[in-house]
């Protein structure tokens, strides 16, 4: 049985677990929070990043990119998210990677009104952070030219990576992450958020 470190809160922790209900990977939840509990989070990564995939041996990984990309060699063919090479796997790491940019960029603008002390607030810092943001939803619209999915009709990574960092920018960057300004990403959103792994991995709180 694999342990999974972290919330589903977190949109890191959440597309790992998705892809690991999607390719039939067992695994169980061990809710920790840097947020709320920084210390519970070290023991298994010191970095105190989430999430942290313990795997049957014990071995543990981090970096969701790094665990996504190690899950593809432990499943059969036929349930791997992401091709083994070839335009198809650059495309769909691309997307994966600028959407991974936006939520981070969205916890870091958080974390200006959260911990800082507000005489330490930095306005311009904090706008900045926002227009990467919205820079990086800009690009993963333009990707999106027509195809079901993120790239063509074959669903992958990247739609988890899309559809799992829209429900969390709606709520943590509600002024950029517009439902009228990126249509296409909102449809994508909708049509996976109904599939039954993301409905059993949904968020338990922002």
């Amino acid at each position: 049985m694999y342990k999974l470190i972290g919330r589903y809160a977190s949109p890191s922790v959440r597309r790992v677990a998705i892809a690991m209900t999607l390719q039939e990977l067992p695994f169980e939840l061990h809710i920790a929070s840097p947020l709320l509990d920084p210390s519970a989070i070290v023991p298994f990564n010191p970095i105190g990043r989430v999430p942290v995939l313990v795997l049957p041996d014990g071995v543990r990984l981090v970096e969701s990119s790094a665990i996504l990309d190690t899950l593809q060699g432990l499943v059969s063919p036929e349930l791997r998210l992401l091709p083994d090479y070839g335009d198809d796997r650059t495309k769909i790491l691309q997307v994966s990677a600028i959407m991974s940019t936006a939520t981070e960029k969205a916890i870091i603008g958080s974390y200006e009104h959260i911990k800082r002390p507000p005489e330490k607030f930095h306005e311009p810092y904090h706008a900045a952070t926002l227009a990467q943001v919205r820079a990086a939803l800009e690009m993963v619209e333009a990707t999106l030219s027509g195809g079901r999915y993120c790239v063509g009709d074959t669903f992958s990574l990247a739609d988890i990576s899309v559809a799992v960092g829209w429900r969390f920018l709606r709520y943590a960057a509600a002024d950029i992450a517009s439902s009228q300004t990126f249509e296409k990403i909102e449809a994508l959103s909708r049509r996976c958020e109904q599939m039954p792994a993301f409905i059993a991995c949904g968020p338990e709180t922002y």
